[in-house]
């Protein structure tokens, strides 16, 4: 099987198990939100820092996201709580960008610090999942979560494409030594366009602010 068909499967597959789980409605996404982010914890706090699964660290890490997730989306639910969430993630993604970029400076101490706390971990996953699942609470959330699926997934499909076809000029071999400058500039444009097409086809409607926000996505992605 080639890289080209292995990508269209396992996008396929996985835009039909998101399209399941939205079919039973907000509920059944919280708690989808909730396997995938203990699996992403699980994966970081045993198989990065080395934790066992019954040690305080790991259950710790745990319950870090748990304990709010749960408290702010089923028993004490407040909507400015989860404004206050995306400027954290704001705040998370310079820092993140501050670490690759000086990575070869600050990576020393950053995972001396992930790996004496390992309970932070939680906090990491938690900000960036409580400002995807306040999507949730939008008039039209479904078709806007599937925009920012298929935006995740175009953008990484059609840069490949375009840089198999069209990129000789790396991007940022520290980072992502296959990436393309020509590769990059394609599927962020094809992916915004892609997207934009098809909110404008279900919702009758389309607005700068979405193209923007399309666009600034797919250059994060």
């Amino acid at each position: 099987m080639t890289n080209t068909s292995l990508r269209i499967i396992s996008a396929s597959v996985i835009m039909l198990l998101f399209c399941a789980v939205m079919y039973f409605g907000r509920n059944a996404m919280l708690v989808f939100a909730i396997v995938c982010s203990c699996l992403i914890i699980d994966e970081l706090t045993h198989n990065f820092v080395y934790r066992n699964r019954l040690s305080f660290s790991y259950i710790g890490s745990q319950l870090c996201f748990l304990i709010p997730f749960i408290w702010l989306h089923f028993i004490d639910f407040d909507s400015q709580v989860l404004y206050f969430f995306r400027i954290f993630a704001h705040l998370l993604n310079l820092l993140l960008l501050f670490y690759l970029i000086s990575r070869e400076k600050v990576a020393s101490s950053f995972n001396t610090v992930i790996k004496r706390f390992p309970v932070v971990i939680g906090i990491f996953i938690l900000i960036p999942v409580m400002t995807l699942t306040s999507i949730f609470y939008m008039e039209d959330w479904r078709w806007l979560f599937m925009c920012l699926i298929i935006l995740n997934f175009s953008v990484d499909t059609f840069s490949w494409f375009f840089g198999k076809k069209f990129g000789p000029h790396p991007l940022w071999t520290q980072v992502s030594p296959k990436k393309t400058v020509e590769g990059t500039i394609g599927g962020i444009l094809a992916s915004v366009l892609l997207t934009s097409l098809f909110i404008y086809y279900f919702l009758g409607r389309i607005e700068w602010s979405f193209v923007a926000g399309f666009a600034f996505l797919a250059c994060c992605a």
